[in-house]
Formats: structure tokens, C-alpha cells, sequence
């Protein structure tokens, strides 16, 4: 049912007066992703006068109608105000002209190489661009190449080293689902001692992040470790690890096994690159040890199975990760995953947060698109793509350095 069934039963001032509350990037119609934006753009450039008219423009109201009376009180609102000047369109910054869905669009569609080329195309106003742009360009540049490297087979850079203010580069072996051995420990330790690696220290994912290393030295110390080496992002950022708690064998009120999924989670997010940075968890029960409740993406053992939350941040501004379901099959759970941040990495604009891009689109839309089943299997088939291609490089392993973002 839609989400705003209860603001429909107080009548239509109600639905007015939420209609009006919402921002312009709201989902009105779940069924067919229609925003407000939308529905005001239609009666103010194709001057649509009723809800048939705007059901004929934008779809909205077209597939299970439960919109419709939101949909007409967004119509009242725009007939009302449709001689005032729309918004001003929102750049990314003022070294260009294009939104960031109109930059993401054009970097997708022209195949550039590189950032600078894509500036030197689309017309910035400044040569190099500013720290705002730079980053966000370097982003679409980097996310289009690697899904079209994906698509055609070959790999791109697989970055695993990250440079440090002072020249140096750090490296992080990873542990999946927070888990080590004695064995893992010891080589670890012989290479700190070998290259006498001057500062190692646990993040806060609760892994070893070796410091200082000279850039000669960053590819025979991966080596030596002989592990896949955690990636520090050459456009995006990486998910570092999936935070686990004590697990079902230590402690008392696990109901499932959250080291293991962490581990299996992990192996399959850990060459994603996003457009901002991404905290996930698994807790072995509701009590949320892992802290699940705040992060981008959380899964907690429940008696059935899984509940899975998505949008959280425990950063300056804490927010609670949103409900997105309950499944009880540990492998559905994994593809839900998997396909929810692909789709966030592939359709959030840069340095968006998952709560800000949950609340943006909608938790109800999200789940509508997470559940179709076919959309769910074409964002893992691209994950997918890109995974394999960084794994088969990594086969015999070239490290690259790039910067810590």
C-alpha cells in the first residue's frame, strides 16, 4: 500500500499540505518512480490540466492508482502555482552547467578516458575545475570506464595501496568479517619487521593498516603478505571491511551466524567503489552488537532469518537505517545486498550518502525495485562483471597506488 495512505484519510487539505511539505527529489508514485518534480514539470511545460493528463505525461497513478489522490493534490499545487518560475536548476558546482544526473549522463554516453577529457568536452568554465567538481567528475569518469571494462572483458587498474600526506603509502590486509589467524598474524609481523614499516594500527573496521611505506617498496610488501590486499579507492570509495560481532559460537543471544555472512559479504563488496563512504554490519541477533542500526547497511539475525536495514550513519548526523525486509535465506539476503548498494553506486550523485539517496528516491521504491526480480539480477550481473575482472588481475598482481580519499 502506499506510503501515504495515511495523510489520505484526513481528506484534501491534508493531502495538500503534505504534498506541499515534500521536496522536489520525493517519489510520488512508487509504481513507475515519478517525483514531484515530475508531476510540477508537467503542468508547467505541457501544460497538463487534470490527473488523466498527467497519468498520460508521467505515468503516475497509471499502474495501481493507490497515488492518485496524491497525485491530485500535487495537481492543485501546480495549477496554483504555475506561473511562478520553476526552481533553478542545481549544478554540481559553478565551473559548469550540468546537474549531476546531466554530468553522469554525458560521461556515460561519450566513453571518456579520462577526467581531463571530459572537462576539456563538456565545457567547464575553469580549466582543472575546483574540489567540488574534480572529485564528482573523477567519480563518473572512473564508475563508467570500470563498467565498461566490465562489458568488454578487460581490467582496469586495481588499486591497493593508499597515498598518505607525507609521500608514503599505507596498505591494509584484509580480514574478512573481522577475522585473522595465528598464521596471518605471523606473516604480517615478519613483513613489518622486514621493511621495517615505521606505524601499524587498527581502524576503525578493526583491521591492521600498515603506514609509511616507501612507493618502491608497496608492491613486494603486498607480495610478501600474499593475500588480496585491501583497496583504497582510485575514484571511489571502497568498503574497507563488513563489521561483524562475536558470532553464534561466543555469544549467548546469537540466533545466526553473523561471521559468516559477514566474510561471504565482504569477499563479494570488496573491489566496489562508491560515491561516497559505505559502513556495513552484521549482528547475530536483534540486540544489533555490530552496531546494524547505523550503518549505510545492516543485517541482524532474527528467529526467522535476516532483517536487513539500509541508510544508516553514525557519523556528525546519526540516522537510523530504514526497514527493508526480513528473508530468511541467507543467499537472498546476499543478492539484496549486493544489488542495493550497486544500484546506490551506480545511481547516487557523488558524496551522497546511502540515507540521503534512500530518503531521496524512497525506502517503498527501494524495495519495489530491489524485489523485481529481474532488475535485482541485472545489478548483480554488472557487480558481478566488474568483480571478476579485478579478481583475474589480481591473479598475478600489479599493484597501483592511489590516494586516500
Amino acid at each position: 500500500m502506499c506510503p501515504c495512505w495515511r495523510k489520505r484519510q484526513a481528506g484534501g487539505g491534508a493531502d495538500e499540505a503534505y504534498a506541499a511539505s515534500l521536496a522536489l527529489t520525493a517519489t510520488v508514485c512508487s509504481c513507475n518512480g515519478v517525483t514531484k518534480g515530475a508531476i510540477l514539470d508537467a503542468v508547467r511545460e505541457n501544460g497538463c490540466e487534470s490527473v488523466d493528463e498527467v497519468r498520460a505525461c508521467t505515468r503516475a497513478s497509471s499502474t495501481c492508482g493507490g497515488c492518485k489522490p496524491l497525485v491530485s493534490a500535487m495537481l492543485n499545487l501546480a495549477l496554483q502555482s504555475k506561473d511562478v518560475p520553476a526552481a533553478p536548476k542545481e549544478t554540481v558546482c559553478g565551473c559548469m552547467t550540468h546537474s549531476h544526473d546531466e554530468l553522469r549522463a554525458a560521461v556515460r554516453g561519450a566513453g571518456f578516458a579520462t577526467a581531463r577529457e571530459a572537462m576539456l568536452a563538456l565545457g567547464w568554465s575553469k580549466a582543472d575545475g575546483c574540489e567540488i567538481c574534480r572529485p564528482a567528475l573523477e567519480y563518473y569518469v572512473g564508475q563508467a570506464l570500470s563498467a565498461a571494462g566490465a562489458a568488454a572483458g578487460k581490467a582496469g587498474a586495481a588499486p591497493a595501496a593508499g597515498l598518505l600526506a607525507d609521500g608514503t603509502y599505507a596498505v591494509v590486509p584484509r580480514m574478512y568479517g573481522g577475522v585473522t589467524s595465528a598464521e596471518q598474524l605471523r606473516r604480517i609481523a615478519d613483513v613489518i619487521d622486514k621493511y621495517d614499516i615505521p606505524l601499524v594500527k587498527l581502524t576503525g573496521g578493526a583491521h591492521l593498516e600498515s603506514l609509511g611505506i616507501d612507493a618502491g617498496l608497496v608492491g613486494s610488501v603486498g607480495a610478501e603478505l600474499g593475500q588480496p590486499v585491501a583497496a583504497v579507492p582510485a575514484y571511489g570509495k571502497t568498503i574497507a571491511t563488513v563489521a561483524t560481532c562475536t558470532g553464534i559460537g561466543y555469544d549467548r543471544s546469537a540466533l545466526q551466524d553473523s561471521i559468516r555472512l559477514g566474510a561471504s559479504l565482504e569477499r563479494r563488496l570488496e573491489h566496489l567503489q562508491m560515491p561516497s563512504k559505505v559502513s556495513v554490519a552484521v549482528s547475530a541477533s536483534p540486540l544489533h552488537r555490530a552496531g546494524t542500526l547505523a550503518k549505510d547497511l545492516g543485517i541482524a539475525g532474527a528467529p526467522g532469518g535476516w532483517e536487513i536495514y539500509v541508510g544508516g550513519c553514525e557519523g556528525m548526523k546519526l540516522r537510523q537505517g530504514e526497514s527493508l525486509c526480513m528473508e530468511p535465506s541467507e543467499e537472498i539476503v546476499l543478492e539484496l545486498s549486493c544489488a542495493f548498494l550497486q544500484w546506490y553506486r551506480e545511481e547516487a550523485n557523488y558524496g551522497e550518502t546511502t540515507g540521503q539517496w534512500v530518503e531521496r528516491i524512497g525506502i517503498t521504491q527501494s524495495r519495489e525495485g530491489l524485489f523485481n526480480l529481474l532488475f535485482r539480477e541485472e545489478l548483480i550481473a554488472r557487480m558481478n562483471a566488474e568483480r571478476q575482472i579485478t579478481e583475474q588481475q589480481q591473479v598475478n598482481p600489479q599493484l597501483t597506488v592511489a590516494s586516500i580519499g
